[in-house]
């Protein structure tokens, strides 16, 4: 038998080795020799011993040795076969007549009398009935062995636990206190016993790189025909099975691989329930109008491109709707769609009859604004508001206080629910005019509110009370230019235009006031405006202004009126004081002596005389008073002629 590790007795090769080595030095007799016919190839086949081929044998209990130290283990061996630890596969091979299993195969018994005697990793056990004897039990025959319970692992009344190891499946434990109990990759740790409820000390395997323990197969287990419960899980359930240990290593899980229920007559999904399909599995009915594109088709991906339209019966038709039912199923093992309603168009009625998630969708209530509100939305407005839009017939829908509707007036209310509040209610039919309303008085009032003035003068514009379009008629004859500062305008007409008002004559503004300044304003016409003008005047005789003494005046402007003349100077009396006072061109004339005694007679041709009357006439040379009046006038001229010649 060929053994790769170093617990319980040499490996098969390594005995067979050192038997030679001895035969070599001492000479063999033949005949235990020969009883022992092995394959010291390692060819890695298995023989009749059981024994593990692969290397799941060797990681069994790598670093870990089951029996005497080697060498102790050699000189064992000098007594092969049949001798203690020697292979065997049954009990007459041995000696001892007891062949025990250990973890890499079946060995002759050792004999012992106290646990001292015994090789590592093994107890001093009674093993036996009446008869019996006491020799060294391995105490982790069972290890990793694929298990349901604890009775699985219970070898020559050492009891280990059945440990769990996840989805791989429960193995057997060995008893241990620490660490160095155990083989190497095992770890010693605290378990609930099953049976006590207490915490136990057990060999367990460590988890590789991946995080995964998996127990190898060892000689005893693949030999005993123990099985664990598997399992292969995924997103549709776990589903069990069955995992045992052979020659060749572990068989693969028989489990299958969970899927979605189907109707088959199998538990697809391993939940224990045939043909149970999961809760959330949905069917639909679907119905179809007829008409649309008519395309032919095998499946809904073949009518693409055809909005709304899915095959059926292998035209694209419009499809109408998707009622949604439970999916079950029949005892023929068919899946039918029940519960579901059958799928109609659209109608007003509070029922979702397309099964699309919407009801009475595509019906709504049109507003006086032209605004559709849907079915079960507020509406109304003014009068109307707080009402909701509601099913009235099967094909249509209105607003629940649509009857308050009123005809307009002014009374500051929304009588007609259209948002607006007196409007038309003072309607004149008049396009020309603005109707307002005063809601407070209730009154109306209609003021002009279309501008037909083309500025034409010679255009008559009127408003067309039904279209308010402005109308132009021609106009012949006077008209006003629009300017003050003529008079006289007169339309005119240059060819076939429209005749215009041609400005006439200019208006004449002068009122004949030097203490005003006349212009025109085209806009007001005729404007005087006062002056502070000043002119000269003159009041005496013709041709005497200027002549002598005598000058004229000025007159100053105020209030718009000329006043007296100041600072003019006319003729006077003339008086000797080498001067002429009454501007006849002569200076101080008349008044010599010799003109005294002169006679007062009326000087022939003198008209330019004095104020002065002469009451006998003048001197010589001496002017008469006008009309050559004297008496009185006379004598005083007299005097004062004296007067001057002394």
């Amino acid at each position: 038998m060929t053994q790769r590790n170093r617990s319980g007795s040499l490996a098969f090769g390594s005995w067979l080795a050192g038997l030679l080595s001895v035969c070599l030095v001492l000479g063999c007799s033949g005949e235990k020799a020969d009883a022992t016919a092995v394959d010291a190839s390692d060819s890695g086949e298995p023989n009749d011993s059981g024994a593990l081929p692969d290397a799941e044998a060797a990681d069994l209990h790598d670093g870990f040795d089951e029996g005497t130290p080697a060498d102790a283990k050699a000189d064992a061996l000098l007594n092969c076969p049949g001798g203690p630890q020697c292979p065997c596969d049954g009990n007459a091979m041995c000696d001892s007549n007891i062949c025990l299993d250990f973890l890499d195969g079946k060995q002759c018994a050792v004999p012992c009398v106290t646990d001292g005697g015994c090789p590592a990793g093994t107890t001093c056990k009674q093993f036996g009935g009446a008869d019996s004897s006491f020799v060294c039990v391995s105490n982790h025959v069972t290890l990793c062995a694929p298990c349901q319970s604890d009775l699985d692992c219970t070898y020559a009344g050492a009891k280990s636990n059945c440990l769990d190891y996840g989805k791989a499946g429960k193995f057997c434990g060995g008893a241990c206190t620490v660490d160095s109990d155990c083989p190497a990759n095992y770890a010693c740790t605290g378990i609930a016993d099953a049976t006590s409820g207490k915490t136990v000390q057990q060999c367990k395997r460590n988890p590789g790189s991946d995080g995964i323990a998996v127990c190898p197969c060892s000689a005893w287990a693949a030999a005993s025909g123990h099985t664990t419960v598997c399992s292969i899980g995924n997103s549709f359930g776990t589903c069990k099975g069955v995992l045992a240990c052979t020659a060749a290593g572990h068989t693969p899980c028989n489990a299958l691989a969970p899927k979605g229920e189907v109707c088959n007559g199998f538990d697809d999904d391993c939940d224990g329930k045939v043909d149970d399909l999961p809760a959330e599995a949905t069917c639909t009915v679907k119905a179809f109008s007829e008409g649309g594109s008519g395309k032919v088709c095998a499946s809904d991906a073949d009518c693409a491109g055809q909005a709304g339209e899915l095959c059926d019966g292998g035209a694209c038709k419009p499809l109408i709707g998707a009622c949604p039912g439970t999916p079950t199923c029949s005892s023929a093992g068919l899946l039918v769609c029940i519960n579901a309603k059958s799928p109609k168009l659209e109608q007003c009625d509070g029922d979702d009859n397309d099964c699309d998630g919407q009801i009475d969708e595509g019906f709504a209530w049109q507003d006086s604004d032209g605004s559709n509100t849907a079915v079960g939305q507020a509406c109304g407005k003014g009068t109307c508001a707080g009402g909701t839009v509601q099913c009235a017939t099967l094909g249509g829908a209105v607003c629940s206080t649509a009857s308050k509707v009123k005809v307009e007036s002014c009374n500051g209310l929304d009588d007609d629910c259209d948002g607006q509040t007196d409007e038309l209610a003072c309607e004149d039919n008049d396009a020309c005019t603005a109707d307002a309303c005063e809601p407070v008085a209730g009154t109306c009032s209609h003021t002009p509110s279309v501008d037909c003035d083309d500025a034409n003068a010679c255009t008559t514009d009127t408003c067309t009370a039904k279209t308010g379009v402005c109308v132009h008629a021609v106009y012949s004859g006077s008209c006003s230019d629009g300017n003050s500062c003529t008079t006289g305008d007169a339309c005119q007409a240059l060819g076939d235009a429209t005749p215009t008002c041609a400005p006439g004559a200019p208006v004449a503004c002068d009122d004949k006031n030097p203490c005003t300044d006349d212009s025109c304003d085209p806009k007001t016409g005729c404007v005087q405006l006062a002056n502070t003008n000043t002119q000269t005047c003159y009041d005496g005789p013709s041709g005497t202004s200027g002549v002598g003494a005598c000058k004229p005046g000025t007159k100053s402007c105020a209030n718009s009126q000329l006043g007296s003349c100041v600072g003019q100077v006319v003729p006077s009396l003339e008086l000797c004081n080498s001067a002429d006072d009454n501007c006849n061109g002569a200076v101080d004339e008349g008044c010599k002596a010799a003109a005294v005694e002169a006679d007062f007679a009326t000087a022939a041709g003198n008209t330019g005389g004095s104020w002065l009357e002469f009451a006998t006439g003048s001197p010589s040379g001496v002017s008469a008073a006008p009309g050559g009046k004297s008496g009185l006038w006379g004598l005083l001229h007299r005097f004062f002629a004296m007067f001057q010649e002394k």
